[in-house]
């Protein structure tokens, strides 16, 4: 089967959106079919995450603005317009899988010039606003057009729920424990002290201030802590100049982390913080710290009504506050972790790509027309039922 993944949200730019489309890609392709990734140029100052493959479309370059705390990208303009219009007239993909399928961009673009069946996730949740009324025709439309409805989450549905009447299916975020397993203490890090790991954008939605807020009474609880922080963004500055003088030994910046390092880095966490202040929708670094063995500590900006399994040996924070958070990281620091551990390793498998990959295949097969071209799983000896 040929299939068109399609997304703004791709490599070199880094999020669990990112992972997903790509790992799903790779699943689809060890399972024998042809996958093309669609998406825009990125304009980034270092290149994170894997380099293009063949299967990877590039159709023109993306403008960057920000968004619900973030950061997300919109790839539009006549001449990306004109070249998704002979894309599908040239590829004749037999579905089109669309991540995000009310970003701007791409997606208008895919269900404007594709006429076969289309496949959409949902991966966020945000609050109402007068905005999000007068885009609600919009919604309607979409989810009309579209023929299946995925959601990584009850909360992601629920939000677009709101605004559009749809019918959909829950499939969680992958990630290919076997990877993330495999990750090793940094020797840079492993000298004894307690590493406290943070990994993410430096912007205030995901709350590294918060974090570094927490140092002095982690600090004074644990002499040997220090705080070890991936990733960069509009708060770089100002967390190093958040730091105490007294305690900056204590922690380190590394910038940008690499794929291939990622899953060191969570080897090396004797605890793996998300001091998270927004909601969000799943997680996927829970899934990748859990396949590690990493303890977790992280903030309840998940609703609890709408916590996946992967959930349950997270030690959560009382609230959002650096006492709370501060609160949590010693507890973990005290106390052995084994346990704790162990039922992550468990829980992770049921998450593993070819769980979540075989899922995603289910759903395809109900569309028209399209069970005849799929081979059973049983078929495929790199999907597990």
């Amino acid at each position: 089967m040929k299939i068109g993944i399609v997304g703004e949200n791709y490599f070199p730019t880094v999020g669990g959106i990112q992972e997903h489309i790509y790992n799903q890609a790779i699943f689809l392709r060890n399972a024998g079919h042809d996958v093309r990734v669609i998406t825009g140029v990125k304009r980034v100052p270092r290149w994170v995450g894997p380099q293009d493959e063949d299967w990877v479309i590039r159709v023109g370059e993306s403008v960057r603005f920000g968004t619900m705390g973030t950061y997300t990208d919109f790839t539009i303009g006549p001449r990306v317009a004109a070249r998704m219009r002979r894309l599908f007239a040239d590829e004749h993909f037999d579905l089109v899988h669309v991540h995000g399928p009310n970003d701007f961009g791409l997606p208008l673009l895919t269900y404007l010039y594709y006429k076969g069946p289309i496949v959409a996730t949902l991966h966020s949740a945000f609050k109402h606003g007068p905005g999000r009324s007068l885009a609600a025709p919009w919604y309607k439309w979409v989810m009309r057009r579209t023929d299946a409805v995925i959601a990584v989450s009850p909360l992601a549905a629920a939000t677009m729920g709101r605004y559009a009447r749809f019918d959909s299916i829950v499939i969680p975020n992958g990630v290919d424990v076997a990877e993330f397993a495999r990750g090793q203490r940094m020797k840079a890090f492993d000298d004894g002290r307690k590493n406290v790991v943070y990994l993410g954008r430096l912007e205030p939605r995901n709350g590294p201030d918060l974090l570094l807020a927490a140092l002095p009474a982690v600090a004074a609880a644990h002499p040997d802590a220090r705080f070890i922080l991936g990733g960069s963004g509009p708060m770089d500055q100002s967390l190093h100049q958040q730091v105490p003088e007294t305690l900056r030994d204590r922690v380190v910046f590394l910038g940008l982390v690499d794929n291939d390092k990622r899953a060191d880095l969570y080897a090396t966490a004797d605890a793996f913080v998300i001091p998270a202040r927004f909601g969000g929708t799943f997680s996927i670094m829970v899934l990748e710290a859990l396949a590690a063995g990493a303890p977790i500590v992280a903030t309840p900006f998940v609703d609890p009504h709408h916590r996946d399994s992967h959930w349950d040996p997270v030690r959560l924070t009382r609230d959002y506050s650096p006492a709370a958070i501060a609160e949590g990281l010693i507890e973990v620091l005290s106390h052995d972790q084994s346990e704790r551990v162990a039922s992550g390793r468990k829980i992770v498998i049921n998450y593993d790509w070819p769980h979540v990959g075989a899922r995603i295949l289910e759903v395809y097969r109900g569309l028209p027309g399209i069970r005849p071209l799929l081979a059973t799983t049983a078929d495929s000896p790199n999907v597990s039922p």
